[in-house]
């Protein structure tokens, strides 16, 4: 159940790679108008259920949801509370030392010069870069850009990804202080209804990342103390089912933040989110997908294969250290191709093959050598702590 879990944060930290590398190349998959379409793929990814595919913004909404079912998953089977004390006092630091070795990997980028942002303005690609990296580096910057303003302000200033990490750390707080006070209490069910219905006029817009995280929450505890849920009466009726509100949930993350020019298919779309804003049609996307996959025998076994148990493995480190990998030597690779006469398609073809390889190579030994050691030693640190305090 966990692997399918994180098969999916793998394929949805991949989407949102296409997402940071792709449409630069297509604009018309980032600006829905379709006089910038290059030919008819791009344009009917631009204006289909394709597009889905290459939703960042949709993908961080799945990210959320998997972060609630994740870290209260092992609650409701166990009942341990000291479990959750441990991983509350692991999670900043979770994030935050991945999150500090990726901006030295972006530091060591700068150092070197291997940005090559101002090659692809020269061939006509940028007019402005994505990232600006203007302001002096040094240690304290460091170490406040990723121990504190990421959290803090979600800063971007090194890494544009990084702007997640703030509702990751509170969201992931808001699930251990759920689980603690309301885990094993009847009252829970009423707290969720409180918390997804009430909460948002109370706190405002940003409020719908944290029912993402609520919603993993209901989702960890109906698959633990609602077994028939996955194991229904009549299984192949309840397998279609789940299987068509993952693809609904794919449908509605199809949908563009703002939409130039509709398709037929966006224009049907549109009709039945009408009043909706897109926060609100990628949030329920993201549920129902996880939901879809979570209780679907056939769609579990599609995202338990080798290939997506890789992706869910360094996925975090992918989310990480793509933006940097993409601006160096994806962009190296691009121009270079570029300025040697090779058809576009040709050359982003190159460019996306070699840059997704030397990325999923970078995230490997970047889980290997720095995020797993630092994990373990993380929890060996709070296992002793919290020892010593028992005894």
């Amino acid at each position: 159940m966990l692997d399918s879990m994180n098969g999916v944060r793998g394929w949805a930290a991949l989407v949102v790679f296409f997402y940071h590398s792709i449409p630069l190349f297509y604009p018309v998959i980032a600006t829905q108008k379709q006089d910038l379409a290059r030919g008819f793929v791009d344009a009917l990814i631009a204006k289909s259920p394709l597009y889905a595919l290459l939703n960042g913004a949709f993908a961080v909404f799945i990210f959320f949801v998997l972060s609630g079912f994740v870290l209260s998953v092992q609650f409701f089977k166990n009942k341990a509370r000291i479990n959750i004390i441990s991983a509350m006092l692991r999670r900043y630091f979770r994030l935050a030392i991945p999150i500090f070795s990726a901006n030295l990997f972006i530091l060591f980028c700068i150092y070197f010069n291997l940005f090559h942002e101002n090659e692809m303005v020269k061939i006509g690609m940028l007019t402005d870069g994505l990232q600006k990296y203007n302001f002096t580096f040094n240690s304290y910057n460091i170490f406040q850009e990723s121990f504190v303003k990421v959290f803090t302000e979600r800063s971007t200033v090194m890494n544009l990804v990084l702007w997640t990490m703030q509702y990751e750390l509170i969201g992931s707080y808001i699930v251990f202080l759920t689980i603690i006070l309301f885990g094993t209490s009847k009252l829970r069910i009423a707290f969720y209804l409180f918390f997804m219905i009430f909460l948002g006029k109370l706190v405002g817009y940003y409020v719908i990342y944290y029912k993402c995280f609520m919603f993993g929450v209901i989702l960890a505890d109906i698959y633990v103390n609602f077994p028939k849920a996955k194991t229904p009466p009549k299984p192949f009726l309840f397998e279609i089912f789940y299987i068509s509100i993952a693809i609904f949930g794919l449908f509605l993350g199809s949908m563009p933040i703002e939409i130039v020019d509709p398709s037929q298919y966006q224009s049907i779309m549109q009709k039945i989110t009408r009043g909706v804003g897109f926060d609100g049609v990628y949030a329920l996307g993201g549920c129902l997908v996880v939901s879809g996959v979570l209780f679907s025998n056939n769609l579990e076994k599609i995202f338990k294969s080798k290939i997506s148990l890789f992706l869910g493995k360094i996925s975090f480190c992918l989310y990480l250290i793509h933006i940097p990998v993409v601006f160096t030597f994806g962009y190296y690779i691009f121009s270079f191709l570029h300025h040697n006469n090779f058809r576009h398609n040709t050359a982003f073809f190159i460019y996306i093959t070699l840059t997704m390889v030397a990325i999923l190579i970078i995230s490997y030994y970047f889980e290997k050598l720095i995020d797993k050691p630092f994990n373990s030693l993380a929890r060996r640190w709070v296992g002793n702590i919290l020892g010593m305090h028992r005894s």
